[in-house]
């Protein structure tokens, strides 16, 4: 009987022990896998450039600055020349033929520039490899702009050494001269807090779908410019989306943000507002183009009289597009209208 008992016990330790090394590999499902290996791009080797920076042809002249501005800094501080290239996200240019070894700067036409992008505001920006290639900008030239520079700081700068360069460029070969590096492990993005979420919505488009276009003629023409650059400041600072400020002439949106009396304001309710009222009214329309095509269009039209500024603006900070402490939804509907007098 003893031998029994004994053996029994063994048997049940043998399970035990068994059940065990099975609830640890529950536990730990990816133990004993291989570590995720790390990108890293060496961009400019010991004074080689190694990658081309690829930019949209339509990029603002902020952005064209800031790219400047880096090539020169690789220059003094790696000794190295880098090609710049435009691409063309409207259409297809035979000279436009993508390589591995690019900096992405900006929305290009590069499908990993569309990805990285596609979901961030006018002032957010990603420094981000993908595959061979670096990303590096936003969906909008403010963002891309600050990513240039902090990008610049951050690694130019630190890897360069302006003194190396100098001493290589005085003849002394024996100088090994410093190479540009960037790795997945230095991957950042830098991304701002803003009362909305990303699909903020005027008339079911979004935000960024709209620009702003402030009258020329008339007494408040002064008046209506101040007014769409102080509405600039405040819907990017709400929703994260920069738009495009003009004067009307000859210029023209689907979706648009009409301040003062422009040639598509509806002539009839700029009659009705005297110099003590204000009007914003949200109107959905449908654009016909001169091919003969249309288009789904929405207008935001924004009307004061010459004492009423202050007063439309207030209205539209405090009741169109108010702050929030927290992210919150926007959808104003088609219809939407605020009256008011001083």
């Amino acid at each position: 009987m003893k031998k029994i008992r004994i053996l029994s016990l063994i048997l049940a330790l043998f399970m035990m022990a068994a059940l065990l090394v099975a609830c640890k590999k529950d536990e730990d499902p990816n133990a004993g896998s291989a570590p995720v290996a790390e990108t890293t791009l060496t961009l400019i080797d010991k004074g080689a450039a190694k990658y081309t920076i690829v930019h949209d042809y339509e990029v603002g002249y902020e952005v064209r600055e800031a790219i400047n501005t880096l090539v020169q800094a690789i220059k003094a501080n790696h000794n190295a020349d880098v090609v710049v290239k435009e691409c063309f996200n409207d259409r297809e240019v035979p000279s436009d033929v993508p390589e591995d070894n690019e900096i992405l700067v900006g929305m290009t036409n590069r499908e990993e520039s569309r990805d990285a992008l596609k979901d961030l505001r006018s002032n957010d920006w990603v420094m981000e490899v993908r595959g061979s290639r670096l990303v590096l900008g936003s969906s909008a030239d403010a963002g891309t702009v600050a990513a240039i520079f902090e990008f610049m700081n951050a690694f130019v700068y630190e890897q360069g050494n302006r003194n190396i360069v100098r001493e290589y460029n005085m003849g002394d070969t024996s100088i090994e001269l410093p190479s540009l590096v960037f790795g997945t492990a230095n991957n950042t993005s830098g991304k701002g807090t803003y009362s909305y979420n990303p699909n903020a919505l005027i008339a079911d488009a979004r935000v960024d779908s709209y620009v702003i276009i402030y009258t020329k003629n008339g007494e408040l023409a002064d008046e209506s410019k101040s007014f769409a650059d102080e509405l600039r400041t405040h819907i990017s600072r709400e929703t994260g989306y920069e738009l495009d400020v003009y004067k009307d002439t000859r210029c023209w949106g689907d979706f648009e943000i009409l301040i003062g009396d422009t040639v598509r304001t509806d002539a009839g309710l700029c009659a009705d507002i005297d110099d003590n009222e204000y009007l914003i009214k949200v109107t959905k329309r449908t654009v016909k183009y001169d091919d003969g095509s249309e288009h789904e269009g929405a207008q935001v039209l924004v009307l004061f009289g010459k004492n009423a500024k202050d007063a439309a603006l207030n209205a539209f900070k405090k009741e169109f597009m108010p702050s929030s402490q927290t992210p919150i939804d926007l959808n104003i509907a088609d219809g939407f209208t605020l009256k008011g007098t001083v």
